[in-house]
Formats: structure tokens, sequence, C-alpha cells
């Protein structure tokens, strides 16, 4: 018991004992502490009732192929074979390997071993709820990264438009300048840095609400953000999401300056 569990308050039971843990959704659902009695079975049934104490509360473990301890009492074999009468047999024994690349192995001999001629026991092991996992995960990632490319190229061309309208309202104005001397190049760089300045500031807005967003949606379908957003998850939202949001504004920004730089002058000053 203690190679496979993890108290968060109490001690585990002695063997002789009817001492119990439990779990923390079951203490949380009847109001259980360390000391507790806890009453287990029916009196009408043929094992009728037992009274056990609980001597501690399991750590919360999630969903789990191998033990679902959240919600259950866990006492000690001898306890158990007493009561219901079934020493020597089980339901469900659970194999914990060293190496997960063993699974496979150990999966193979256990069949070999306990199937040579009829199928006695089925076997299942934790990878392929890790597999079903994992492809869950990649279908969802691919889905966000999907929306994340229609976001780029939705933002890219609004981008495209400020700047062109920009260009547009301001003919006036760049002709000025450039009867003044202000260089083709300067005139560049000015749309060019306008368009970076969008980006970067829309870029630092939408990390901001990717974040809250993000998190509120994960605690509300999960329960928890402990698996999700940590330090090396959020890092990636500057040094990914907002670069590659600067960069395709500036890139959005280019031709529109490229053309604003290249009007002609006296065409300028006479637009109104």
């Amino acid at each position: 018991m203690k190679d496979v569990l993890t108290l968060t308050d109490g001690s585990f039971p002695p063997s002789t004992t009817s001492q119990v843990v439990v779990g923390p959704d079951f203490v949380e659902r009847y109001g259980i502490e360390v000391g507790s009695k806890v009453t287990i079975g029916d009196e009408e049934d043929e094992e009728g009732e037992s009274t056990v104490r609980v001597t501690g509360i399991l750590e919360e473990r999630g969903l789990s192929m191998d033990l679902n301890s959240d919600n259950a009492i866990i006492a000690t074999e001898k306890f158990f074979t007493g009561r219901y009468d079934n020493e020597d047999e089980y339901t469900q024994v659970n194999v914990i390997v060293d190496d997960i690349n063993d699974i496979d192995a150990v999966t193979e001999s256990i069949d070999e071993s306990l199937n040579r001629k009829d199928d006695e026991v089925q076997i299942q092991d934790s990878s392929r709820m890790l597999d079903t996992i994992s492809s869950t995960l990649g279908t969802i990632t691919t889905f966000a990264v999907a929306i994340a490319a229609i976001s780029l190229l939705v933002a890219a061309v609004s981008i495209f438009n400020v700047m062109m309208m920009s260009v547009t309202e301001r003919i006036r104005e760049i002709g000025i300048l450039r009867s003044i001397g202000t260089q083709k190049d300067e005139i560049l760089r000015m749309f060019v840095y306008e368009a970076g300045i969008i980006g970067i500031v829309g870029a630092g807005i939408g990390a901001i609400l990717s974040v809250v967003i993000g998190y509120v949606a994960v605690f509300g379908m999960v329960g928890t953000t402990e698996y999700f957003f940590t330090w090396e998850s959020i890092a990636n939202v500057p040094e990914g999401g907002m670069i590659i949001g600067a960069v395709i504004c500036i890139l959005s920004g280019v031709y529109p300056a490229w053309r604003a730089s290249n009007l002609d002058p006296i065409e300028a000053l006479r637009a109104e």
C-alpha cells in the first residue's frame, strides 16, 4: 500500500487492524477526517456491517487505470479477506514496472503464463490510455493551430487595410514631407515602424487575453490548471505568439509603406 499510495494526512493502518485510509473525494463528500469512524456494508447483507476507523487521507490521484482511490476506502488485505471471505481471490491485480518501455514485454509474459490454453484473464496496460490521451491532445493542438493560423491571416489582412487607409488619408502629408527633402527610405521606415508598433501592442494585448481566457477555460473544464499553466508553457506566449504576431503585422505593412515612399511629391500635394 505504501509503495503505491501517498498520504496527505495521518498514517497507514497496521496490517492486522480494521483501520483504513480514504480518498480526498470521499472525505469531501462525507466530511470525514483522521480519526472518524466509517460503517461499511449493510446489516441486511450476508456480511453485515463493519465499523472501521480512518487513519489517513490519500493524496489526489485523478483518473487512473490502475487504482482510482480518490473516492475509495482502502483497507488492509487481512481485513478485506476476513470480511468477504475470498482469500487468494482477486478481481484485479496491478503490476507496476520500473521502466515504461518494459510494458509490452511484461504484458506478453503474463499473457503466455495465464492465458496459455484459455483466456483466463483480461490484460490492459496504461500505455493505451496514454496513447488515447496523446491522440486527443494532438487533435486539440491541431485544431488550435488551425484557429491561430486563421486568426493571423485575418490580422494580416486587417493590418494591410489599416495601413493602406493610413497612406490614402495622409497623401498630402507625405507630399509635404517629400517636398522638404525627406528621403524615400525615411518615409518607408516611418510606415514600417507604425505597422510594427500596431503589431507589438496588438500582440501584447492578445497574449494577455489568451492567457486569461485559456486559464478560465481550462479551470472550467478540468477543475485545475496545475499541469497546464507552468512557467515553461507561459514562456511560449511572448517567445512564440507575440513575435509571430508582430512579424506578421510588419510584413503586412511593407507594401503600404513602399507605396507611400514612392508617391510623386507633386501629385501628393495636389491631393485633397
